[in-house]
């Protein structure tokens, strides 16, 4: 990587959403008070579940994952970043916004690369009786650990992952818990970042958050249609986003 693609963008304050690796998706703030920034932070990162950092100056940036925050000095490294893709809570009219974002555009496509992306997952090696049994199938090809649901025509449970024979869990449809920051619509039918079962090819497979990147909004929908989103505490204590109509 040569130094002109180690430079951060400047174009102050922005949000960064780790996508898959090096790949980040940025987007522009308008200039607001601190607090508010914050807060338009914590309900990008808890919509679009997913690693999310606002950065506010070349050595101020605030971290959020999940329920976890943490400051830092040093803002995320985009070596490849992009833009327009994953839309914001709200889109105010301002010239010198308008400004930034023609100024991340350029800033994106200086570094865009003709490489291709793979978004390793995670899991656990398999002990050697889990591996006996979870390498079985049933009679109509469902890997053994995975169940139907009761709520959706979908699987879970856990199962060896495809390739690496990792052990991973498993959502189903009901899981998909990635959603857009403006619209409230799911980034994709499956979770993000997790491992699903794909019947028609009677595999498990990891389904990475560039998928979502594909998420078109919902139309009549957003802050003007009179889209609220309202954070809460699910059941294992977890903050997340829901979305209400006033």
């Amino acid at each position: 990587m040569d130094k002109t693609k180690r430079e951060i963008f400047r174009g102050f304050p922005y949000l960064v959403t780790r996508i898959a690796g090096a790949l980040h998706h940025l987007i522009v703030l308008p200039k607001r008070p601190e607090d508010e920034l914050e807060a338009l932070a914590w309900m990008q990162s808890l919509t679009n579940q997913l690693p999310t950092c606002l950065v506010l100056a070349p050595d101020r940036a605030l971290y959020l994952d999940g329920s976890a925050m943490s400051w830092s000095a040093e803002p995320p490294w985009c070596d490849f970043p992009v833009c327009d893709r994953v839309k914001g809570v709200g889109s105010p009219d301002d010239p010198e916004l308008d400004q930034r974002r023609a100024q991340l555009r350029e800033f994106s496509a200086a570094r865009k690369s003709d490489g291709y992306l793979v978004d390793l997952p995670r899991g656990r090696r398999p002990t050697p009786a889990e591996y006996e049994r979870l390498s079985r199938r049933s009679s109509d090809g469902v890997p053994a650990g995975l169940e139907p649901c009761e709520e959706c025509s979908g699987y879970r449970g856990i199962a060896l992952l495809d390739g690496p024979g990792v052990v991973v869990d498993v959502f189903c449809f009901c899981d998909a818990e990635n959603r857009c920051a403006r619209c409230g619509g799911l980034l994709s039918d499956r979770r993000l970042n997790a491992c699903s079962y794909f019947e028609d090819e009677q595999s498990v497979l990891h389904v990475p958050a560039f998928v979502g990147l594909s998420h078109e909004c919902l139309p009549d929908s957003g802050p003007e249609h009179g889209d609220r989103i309202v954070l809460e505490v699910d059941e294992s204590g977890r903050l997340k986003a829901s979305f209400w109509k006033v």
